[in-house]
């Protein structure tokens, strides 16, 4: 896991790097509606997930690797920010005292519910509660959502694995979240999962808009 994880994160930060004078002389928008900077956030998932499963075939002490994404790209120009992630790793919005989560965990539950949300409460329970239905390295092709935000002064940004949310209520992330400008609100997360017995890694990445 921490192999795929490092090289999606290294594909990811390259391929934006390298498409970032190409992407500036495009307008923002794509004929059919969705913003050029969306659709080079993908493809640069897209690459990583081709990179990781490369890897994997590479060597035998690396089949069945993957790792979880979330990734956030903004465009200024636009004030919009966009959010593709695979997996149950999340992209959350703090705004005016509210927190609002926007990306939904690809995971066999969240699945089984789109389909039969009828079925009994006691068979979903049943159900293994962290097994996820996509992510890089899974398979050849990775389906990616696409989904754009506007962006005002004072937004927060959260970004984080299961390892955070396993073990840290919502109601605890918005409060601290909620906290003063000069509060390390990344360490605040990472000390309350840690004091809540959190047994999974916890990666956590937290942006503050200042300015649009």
């Amino acid at each position: 896991g921490d192999v795929a994880a490092h090289a999606a994160a290294r594909t990811l930060v390259k391929q934006i790097a390298e498409s970032a004078d190409a992407a500036a002389a495009k307008p923002e928008f794509d004929p059919f509606g969705v913003a050029n900077d969306l659709r080079r956030l993908a493809a640069a998932v897209h690459r990583a997930n081709r990179d990781v499963v490369e890897i994997a075939r590479a060597a035998m002490s690396r089949r069945g690797m993957g790792t979880t994404v979330v990734a956030l790209l903004f465009t200024q120009r636009a004030s919009l920010v966009h959010v593709v992630h695979a997996g149950d790793s999340r992209a959350y919005r703090w705004r005016a005292g509210h927190l609002e989560q926007l990306t939904v965990d690809h995971s066999m539950i969240n699945d089984i519910m789109e389909q039969r949300p009828d079925l009994d409460d006691d068979v979903i329970k049943s159900l293994p509660q962290h097994a996820v239905t996509r992510a890089l390295g899974m398979e050849e092709k990775v389906r990616v959502p696409l989904a754009s935000y506007e962006v005002v002064d004072g937004d927060r940004f959260l970004l984080c694995s299961d390892g955070l949310t396993d073990t840290v209520a919502l109601e605890q992330m918005e409060r601290i979240l909620s906290g003063p400008d000069h509060v390390d609100a990344g360490g605040a997360l990472l000390d309350a999962a840690l004091r809540n017995g959190g047994r999974d890694n916890v990666s956590i990445v937290v942006l503050r808009v200042i300015e649009v």
